[in-house]
């Protein structure tokens, strides 16, 4: 049987400590461990469903949650919009494990799965193509804080292999003690053990222990709640598997620690510590006479914007509108050092909260005051969205010429 000691290697620039894992970045920004794992949990279940409606395979949706935990191993939660930077590895994985999916139907199973809306996003769209952009700034984001380091070695490579030599040497001694029966014990076994697995995604095993200590774990669970004894003549199970697969660190603390953490997950989500991360901010629904200004019954503005003069300071949490390119206005506020906005540009923009911008901000508070705030490098990140937008946006296409040459779309799948 090959050494699985070599695997365990590749993966040791991923692992880290109990101590490393609680000294994340997020803690930076007062992030708390419990609310950390329940922003893993929901945000790889989000990964889940994406990929499950996109036609993933499960290997490429579980190099997705895998490429997920490492960004934010090094990265705060604060930092980033999490749903995006999950169907940004999803999408990334697909070209990893050779499943590659097109970026507008990714794009378009996002939107709906975010939003909970059955309508899909025309594709002339302004929003459209902004998610668009942005899964593929997000996805060079990834990349780089990966070093382009995309290997990934998943439980389930050792899962089945480990629960055959376990089927096989029971049935041999069965057979020797005359006790042989024709059962599929060894199927079930790893179809629950399977679904350990599964869920071992949305912890942060993977982050911890090398592929076939968690398979091991894995198997460690679906024995004890199938209620399975093994009669085994060379010892425990895990010794067994240990010695034909050459594992080596195995002991019956780390399995007792990665069974446990599976099990608090299922706890987790029966009694949730904190509610999964909040959508975006949408723009409301106005009424068409209030558009050109603020809503009715709001205070009288000072410009036609609806926003403060410039160089006036914004009162603190107060909400502002501004009348942009469709019919309902964006959403503009000041909450300490964050000056947000609800257009897309600003939700989707690569950067922490407190260095975003838009085209509407830099109107409202002027160029000067913007850059400034956020300094040169966003400014110049903005005009290249702004610039991008307006000479790449998708054309109508003529149906009665066709729809252009067969690859075309493979050349937009991008």
């Amino acid at each position: 049987m090959a050494s699985l000691k070599d695997h365990s290697e590749d993966r040791s620039s991923w692992l880290f400590s109990r101590d490393e894992l609680e000294n994340s970045p997020s803690r930076v920004n007062s992030i708390t461990s419990a609310q950390e794992l329940q922003y893993r949990t929901s945000t790889c279940t989000f990964i889940w469903h994406l990929g499950q409606k996109c036609s993933y395979p499960l290997f490429a949706i579980a190099t997705g949650m895998v490429f997920f935990h490492r960004f934010f191993i090094k990265n705060s939660f604060s930092a980033y919009e999490q749903s995006v930077v999950g169907a940004t590895c999803l999408f990334l994985a697909g070209k990893v494990e050779e499943c590659p999916k097109k970026l507008k139907d990714v794009v378009q199973a996002y939107h709906q799965l975010r939003n909970k809306s059955t309508q899909p996003l025309l594709e002339q769209s302004k929003e459209f193509f902004e998610l668009k952009e942005c899964i593929l700034i997000h996805e060079r984001i990834v990349l780089n804080m990966l070093s382009f380091d995309i290997s990934v070695t998943h439980p389930y490579k050792f899962l089945m292999s480990m629960v055959q030599t376990i089927d096989a040497v029971v049935r041999r001694a069965e057979s020797q003690s005359g006790k042989a029966e024709v059962s599929d014990a060894g199927r079930q076994l790893c179809d629950v053990a399977w679904s350990f697995t599964n869920d071992s995604l949305r912890t942060t095993l993977s982050l911890q222990y090398p592929a076939e200590f968690i398979a091991m774990g894995a198997i460690s669970l679906a024995l004890k709640l199938r209620k399975w004894k093994t009669v085994l003549p060379s010892g425990n199970w895990v010794s067994l598997i240990s010695s034909e697969f050459k594992v080596t660190g195995m002991s019956d603390q780390v399995l007792r620690d990665i069974c446990s953490q599976i099990l608090d997950f299922y706890e987790r989500m029966k009694h949730p510590a904190v509610p999964p991360p909040a959508l975006p901010p949408r723009p409301p629904v106005v009424p068409q006479a209030a558009t050109s200004g603020t809503p009715t019954g709001a205070k009288p503005v000072v410009n036609p914007n609806g926003c403060p003069q410039k160089g006036t300071r914004w009162e603190e949490g107060k909400t502002y509108y501004m009348q942009g390119s469709v019919p309902q206005p964006y959403e503009l506020m000041k909450k300490g050092q964050v000056y947000s906005c609800s257009c897309s540009a600003w939700r989707y923009f690569p950067h922490k909260e407190e260095k975003r911008t838009c085209k509407h901000l830099r109107t409202a508070r002027g160029e000067t005051a913007e850059r400034g705030r956020v300094g040169a490098d966003a400014i110049a990140k903005s005009d290249e969205m702004m610039r991008r937008a307006t000479t790449q946006m998708p054309q109508r296409v003529d149906k009665r010429k066709g729809e252009g040459p067969p690859n075309s779309d493979a050349k937009r799948a991008r």
